[in-house]
């Protein structure tokens, strides 16, 4: 499992999600734990993540990077079902809850515009555009809580700052890194299936980029460097 997020400032979006992947015997119990692995991707048209069946979430990202063609919705929702449908077992069901969380660009009036988007099979075989500003999107652990959820979504909702409260985007990156950090550190220990690392993933206008993997408990500075956008929108 993992936990990631997603936050929209307007100007760019951040992205982050531990670093854990699982391995489950037939009984549920663990099996086999890596922490070094690289949950953030970047695609044609942004940065993809995600948390649950790690075989159906890398088979989305895989295509997704592949995909040459014009991405638009109705293509990434055939990805998803494509892929979806290959990992259900006779009744239909995935092993794991899977949602999926993506930033693109897009074209409006002549502007270019950021949009931070999900998958969240509960809610239908749709796309959500997340329409409020620096609001934290979360992708919990499917054995959490529903008590944990709102501790933890109030701490970020209070810590996060607007981007015009910094001098430029590294001051925001860092600070809202170490915002994140935190409240993993702080669940970590109640989930085997998530890490206290985690990686961010950054997409603004001028360019997108992926940190490498961050532990809290060593802080130093987060460093991306932003590579500017190959082709064109996501519609």
């Amino acid at each position: 499992m993992t936990i990631a997020l997603g936050i929209d400032f307007g100007d760019y979006i951040f992205i982050a999600a531990d670093t854990r992947t699982v391995a489950y015997d037939r009984l549920g119990r663990i099996i086999h734990v890596k922490d070094d692995s690289q949950k953030i991707i970047r695609t044609r048209f942004g940065l993809v993540t995600g948390s649950g069946y790690l075989d159906l979430l890398d088979a989305i990202k895989s295509k997704l990077v592949e995909e040459n063609s014009e991405l638009h919705t109705d293509k990434i929702l055939d990805i998803i079902k494509a892929e979806w449908t290959k990992c259900e077992d006779e009744e239909g069901h995935i092993p794991f809850k899977t949602r999926l969380i993506y930033t693109y660009s897009t074209t409006i009036k002549n502007i270019s515009k950021l949009r931070l988007a999900y998958y969240d099979p509960d809610q239908g075989h749709v796309l959500g555009i997340v329409s409020e500003k620096n609001k934290p999107l979360i992708i919990f652990p499917s054995e959490t809580k529903k008590e944990e959820i709102e501790p933890l979504t109030n701490f970020l909702e209070e810590k996060i700052k607007l981007f015009k409260e910094f001098e430029n985007l590294s001051d925001s990156i860092q600070y809202h890194c170490e915002i994140i950090g935190t409240a993993i550190v702080q669940v970590q220990p109640n989930y085997p299936s998530i890490s206290s690392l985690f990686q961010i993933g950054i997409h603004a206008l001028e360019g997108w980029g992926i940190s490498p993997i961050i532990d809290i408990k060593s802080p130093e500075s987060v460093s991306i460097e932003l590579t500017p956008l190959q082709q064109g929108n996501h519609t």
